[in-house]
């Protein structure tokens, strides 16, 4: 309930009172009591603020979208055809063909050579045999604890990688050869070969 002063005698009248709009004291017309202010959230929005707040609100949508949404794997694999003997003997060389060619690849990767290729064979691979030669060469050779790698800049596609092994030991022997590359998940290739040991 408002009061409201007269301006005539100073009087101050009750809006609910049964005189109102009239002055209790002098019997003079009131002026209209002022309505109270608006909270700001009752307020009519104008067409600016109505365009910057939906901005907003479609801006932090587009920002949690992109931090909820998944990312998009690389799908594109390399895959090796691989060729060796089955069964050898101690002290004979073993030829090992690998082809590399890549599977579910975008137009561009399928049209450009193989990049930053990497053979890697394991160590434990060398305890059987002895390394003797692998063509195309390599441009670099590394070792680590876990095996030796072939590294080569650039290979064409469906290359065909030549390893020549020395068999020193007899038995079954498996080893996984990996070949990685560029934009490609590793393609894997197992060899498994029989040593025969040599007549005594």
């Amino acid at each position: 309930m408002q009061k409201i002063r007269c301006p005539r005698c100073g009087v101050v009248n009750l809006e609910k009172f049964v005189t109102f709009p009239q002055c209790v004291g002098c019997g003079s017309t009131l002026p209209v009591p002022s309505a109270s202010p608006t909270p700001f959230w009752r307020r009519p929005l104008g067409a600016f603020l109505w365009v910057s707040v939906i901005g907003v609100a479609l801006i932090g949508l587009v920002i949690a979208a992109s931090f909820l949404s998944t990312p998009v794997e690389n799908e594109a694999q390399l895959i090796v055809y691989g060729s060796a003997p089955r069964r050898v003997k101690v002290q004979q060389t073993v030829v090992v063909k690998m082809t590399i060619d890549g599977v579910r690849e975008n137009r561009l990767q399928q049209r450009a050579p193989l990049q930053n290729v990497k053979l890697r064979l394991p160590r434990t691979l060398f305890n059987k045999f002895a390394f003797v030669s692998l063509d195309p060469k390599p441009d670099v050779v590394s070792t680590t604890a876990g095996g030796r790698y072939f590294h080569y800049n650039s290979l064409p596609r469906q290359t065909t990688l030549k390893l020549r092994l020395y068999a020193r030991s007899g038995g079954q022997h498996r080893a996984q050869a990996a070949i990685y590359s560029d934009t490609y998940l590793p393609g894997v290739y197992v060899l498994s070969v029989f040593v025969a040991r040599a007549p005594e």
